[in-house]
């Protein structure tokens, strides 16, 4: 069973509006959302995203810089 969320809740965020709030566009979201990547809940097709969840993405990309870009395992050998 689904989880029971209530996503008229203004802490819930459809692709588009976490693309108003993000540096990411809205199909960028949408494929975080598909792969995992973004935590989100899809209904009705349409994904839905926390804003807590999405903010703190941010923030650790943000944090993250220039190493998310490289490789795990280059970053773990050091290179």
């Amino acid at each position: 069973m689904a989880e029971q969320i209530d996503v008229r809740s203004d802490d819930w965020l459809t692709t588009r509006e976490a693309a108003r709030i993000s540096p990411y566009t809205w199909g960028t979201i949408r494929q975080y959302c598909s792969r995992g990547t973004l935590k989100a809940v899809q209904r009705s097709g349409i994904w839905f995203i926390h804003k807590d969840d999405l903010l703190a993405y941010v923030e650790r990309m943000k944090d993250a810089g220039q190493q998310k870009h490289t490789p795990k395992a280059k970053r773990e050998a050091g290179d």
